[in-house]
């Protein structure tokens, strides 16, 4: 679902104007923003798809799916 619904996401629902805010928000409920606490993540759980489990392994995730390479 990300390969199709991501791109169209990030590129025509968050404005240009917006798109440092998203990043921002993006990289903190990610548990990547490393100047300040951030949240420890262990477990998500998408309304569609699998459980993902694992400090390390959600970051991952949550950093492919809001587009934070």
């Amino acid at each position: 679902m990300d390969k199709l619904f991501r791109p169209f996401y990030l590129n025509l629902m968050v404005k240009d104007k917006k798109r440092d805010d998203f990043r921002e928000i993006a990289t903190y409920i990610s548990g990547l923003e490393s100047s300040s606490p951030s949240w420890d993540i262990e477990t998500v759980i998408p309304a569609h798809g699998d459980i993902v489990r694992g400090n390390t392994f959600t970051k991952e995730v949550l950093r492919g799916h809001f587009d934070l390479s």
